[in-house]
C-alpha cells in the first residue's frame, strides 16, 4: 500500500509542478484530464536532468544540425512546395492520426518525413534533397512538412513528450504578424528561411489571420540531457510509445503505428461524445470524470 502511496503522490505533485510550470495554464480540471498527465512523471525526470534552460524558447544557434537546415531552407522551401500542390493536396483523413487530428478540422495538413524510426518511403520518392540532411541529423527524431490554410488556427495545448523540443523552419511564410504561434503566451511570427526552437510542452497555439496559406518543416529534435540513464529511459519511451503514433502519408506503402491502427473507433467516439457535450455539458462531465474515475480504479487495482 506504500507503494500505491507513493506513486498517486508522484503523479499528482508531477502535474502539479506541469501546472504550474508556465504562465498560461489549463484549468486544473483540464490538465489532471489531459493527455500530458499521464507523461507528467516521465516528463518531470526529463526536465531535471535537461541540459537547455527551461524556457519556452531556445537558441537554435545551439544546434549545429539545425544551422545547416536554416542555411538550406530554399532547397527544402521547393520540395516543400511540391508535396502540398501535387502529392498532398488535401489533408488525410483525421481518424488516421492520433497525434495531430485535432489539427485537421480547420484544414492543416501534413507530410511526414520521419517519425520516431526511419524516413518514410513516400519522403524518400518525393523529397530527396531533405531526406538526405535529414538521414545526416540523428537527433531529429521526427519532422514533417505542415500547411496552415488562410483562417486556420490550432487550438491551445501542450505536447505530451519532453524528452524533444520543436523546431519550426519557415518557408512559405505569409510574412506578416498575423501569422504566428504563441508558446507560454508569448508570440512569435514566421518568416521565410527563419526558424525558432522551442518546448513543446508548454502551452502553445498557433494562428494564421492571412489570406495566405504558411508552410514550415516541423520538427522534433531529441532534448539534451545531462544523465546517460535518463537518455536511454527516453530512447525507451520513443520506442515503445512515440513510434505507436507512426502516421503515414501512402497506406500503399507504409505502416502505421499501433496507435493509430486503433484510433479510427475512439475517433468516432470522441464525434458523439462532441455532440454529447453540446446536448447537455452536465452529463457529458458527469460521464467523463467516472469514465476517468473507473481508469483509476483498475490502476490502482493492478498495482494494488
Amino acid at each position: 500500500m506504500i507503494t500505491l502511496t507513493v506513486i498517486v503522490a508522484i503523479f499528482i505533485a508531477s502535474n502539479l509542478y506541469i501546472q504550474r510550470r508556465g504562465k498560461v495554464r489549463h484549468k486544473l480540471s483540464r490538465q489532471f484530464a489531459d493527455h500530458s498527465a499521464f507523461m507528467a512523471p516521465i516528463n518531470c525526470l526529463f526536465y531535471a536532468f535537461s541540459a537547455v534552460p527551461n524556457r519556452p524558447y531556445l537558441d537554435v544557434q545551439q544546434f549545429a544540425n539545425l544551422r545547416r537546415l536554416d542555411a538550406d531552407w530554399e532547397a527544402i522551401r521547393d520540395e516543400a512546395k511540391i508535396i502540398f500542390r501535387d502529392v498532398l493536396p488535401e489533408p488525410v483523413h483525421p481518424k488516421y492520426d492520433l497525434a495531430f487530428y485535432s489539427f485537421m478540422k480547420n484544414g492543416w495538413n501534413r507530410f511526414y518525413l520521419k517519425w520516431y524510426g526511419d524516413m518514410l518511403p513516400s519522403a524518400l520518392e518525393h523529397c530527396p534533397h531533405t531526406v538526405k540532411l535529414l538521414q545526416e541529423m540523428p537527433e531529429i527524431r521526427g519532422a514533417m512538412f505542415t500547411l496552415l490554410p488562410p483562417g486556420g488556427k490550432l487550438p491551445l495545448h501542450r505536447d505530451p513528450y519532453a524528452g524533444s523540443l520543436r523546431y519550426h523552419l519557415g518557408l512559405v511564410t505569409p510574412g506578416d504578424d498575423a501569422c504566428r504561434i504563441f508558446v507560454d503566451g508569448e508570440p512569435y511570427s514566421w518568416r521565410d528561411g527563419k526558424s525558432v526552437l522551442f518546448d513543446e510542452t508548454f502551452i502553445h497555439t498557433a494562428e494564421n489571420k492571412t489570406d495566405e496559406a504558411r508552410i514550415i518543416l516541423f520538427a522534433d529534435v531529441k532534448r539534451p540531457l545531462t544523465f546517460k540513464p535518463v537518455e536511454a529511459f527516453a530512447y525507451l519511451v520513443e520506442r515503445v510509445f512515440v513510434r505507436a503514433t507512426t502516421s503515414v502519408n501512402d497506406p500503399s506503402k507504409e505502416s502505421r503505428g499501433v496507435l493509430n491502427m486503433i484510433f479510427p473507433p475512439i475517433f468516432y467516439y470522441r464525434r458523439v461524445m462532441r455532440r454529447f457535450k453540446a446536448w447537455n455539458k452536465d452529463l457529458y462531465y458527469a460521464h467523463k470524470y467516472v469514465g476517468l474515475a473507473a481508469i483509476a480504479g483498475l490502476v490502482v487495482w493492478s498495482v494494488a
